[in-house]
């Protein structure tokens, strides 16, 4: 019984402890059920929620400046559409350093099929 005592009693002042560090670097909502945050997604290529994003500043920065692109791309879409979307995403992943899921994900939005 004594040496149930003291083990409930390390275990407790262990959780007191070294609970606050566990938590350090978690945010809420921060694809935790994705495998955790790879970069500026989650680790099984998700793309980062709406509460987590805010945590990542530098992701939104690449995401702006890959929307401007598309957007200023558009007229050209619609002028010779054969294979732009393809040749636009990977101009952007080039020359912005930018992943694939990213770019392509606002290149096929922003830039519709056209028919």
């Amino acid at each position: 019984m004594k040496k149930l005592l003291v083990s409930l009693f390390i275990l407790t002042l262990l959780c007191i402890v070294l609970l606050p560090f566990g938590n350090a670097e978690a945010w809420p909502g921060c694809c935790s059920h994705h495998g955790g945050v790879c970069g500026c997604h989650c680790c099984d290529g998700t793309s980062l929620s709406a509460t987590c994003a805010p945590h990542y500043p530098q992701c939104q920065a690449k995401d702006d400046l890959i929307k401007k692109e598309v957007e200023n791309s558009k007229s050209d879409y619609y002028k010779n559409h054969q294979w732009f979307r393809e040749r636009l995403i990977t101009k952007l992943m080039d020359s912005l350093k930018a992943d694939i899921d990213s770019v392509a994900f606002y290149v096929y939005t922003m830039l519709p099929d056209v028919k």
